[in-house]
């Protein structure tokens, strides 16, 4: 006996085949995205290159710089895949230095005193220096070059020892001093042609700052990631506003006795 599939039935069937259909449609498609999709695998450019060298000397007279940190970095974008090129050393006690394995690109050299501990003050309040593997201090400079197809050999590179500043920080009010509190001059637009570095106050106020670049500076002190808590009240110097007036430094010229005032900033 033949049954007769009722035509309600019949939608009601067809209406699943069609829902399996699509559901195995959707999955297969899925897997195949998935199989598409696999992760790139990039890989590093091999860092052979060629070999850069060259001597630090100190103007005017020519005196080899030893112990100066020689960074290199490259300046154009990398491509895809690959790492932007750094490298750093140190020169040697007639102040030569050599960097090797540079691929071809350009870059910027940095040359910079090696950073030391700072000074710090004796029961008396007085400076002393620490003895530390430091060289000579200078003004950080900074030079361009082109790495194309050949090595660049006997890079002659004078610094000059810009000058010295000396003075110290109170607190407005005779609160104690901020961690991190540090002493920075900023050169003008006009002269701000060297990497400019900062110095660490020390627990009773006192800083020295060297290899200031020549030119006209301002001076302030603050900390770090708290402008918002802290503000240089007075920076000054033989009646001289340092905040709003320049200091002329000159190569090998010292400031003494300079007095800055820090406040915490008053909330509202």
């Amino acid at each position: 006996m033949n049954r007769i599939i009722s035509s309600k039935t019949y939608r009601l069937l067809y209406a699943v085949i069609l829902t399996l259909t699509v559901s195995m449609l959707a999955i297969a498609q899925t897997q195949e995205r998935v199989v598409h999709r696999q992760p790139q695998i990039y890989h590093k450019t091999p860092a052979a290159g060629h070999r850069i060298s060259g001597i630090v000397t100190m103007n005017p007279d020519s005196q080899p710089v030893a112990k100066a940190k020689i960074e290199i970095r490259g300046i154009n974008r990398p491509a895809a895949g690959t790492q932007l090129f750094m490298s750093q050393t140190f020169t040697d006690e007639q102040g030569h230095w050599t960097i090797d394995n540079v691929p071809d690109d350009d870059y910027l050299i940095v040359v910079d005193p090696a950073r030391t501990p700072s000074p710090v003050s004796n029961k008396d309040g007085q400076m002393n220096e620490v003895n530390s593997r430091a060289g000579t201090k200078f003004v950080a400079q900074t030079y361009k070059v082109r790495m194309s197809g050949t090595d660049i050999d006997n890079l002659a590179i004078q610094v000059i020892k810009g000058g010295r500043i000396t003075g110290k920080v109170v607190m407005d009010g005779g609160e104690s001093l901020p961690k991190d509190l540090i002493v920075l001059p900023e050169q003008t637009a006009k002269d701000g042609r060297s990497p400019v570095r900062s110095a660490l106050v020390q627990p009773d106020g006192s800083f020295i700052l060297e290899g200031v670049p020549t030119g006209s500076i301002l001076l302030k002190a603050v900390v770090y990631g708290r402008a918002k808590e802290y503000y240089t009240k007075t920076a000054a110097v033989n009646g001289m506003d340092l905040l709003r007036e320049t200091l002329g430094i000159e190569d090998g010229s010292e400031v003494k006795d300079v007095h800055i005032v820090f406040a915490r900033v008053t909330k509202k």
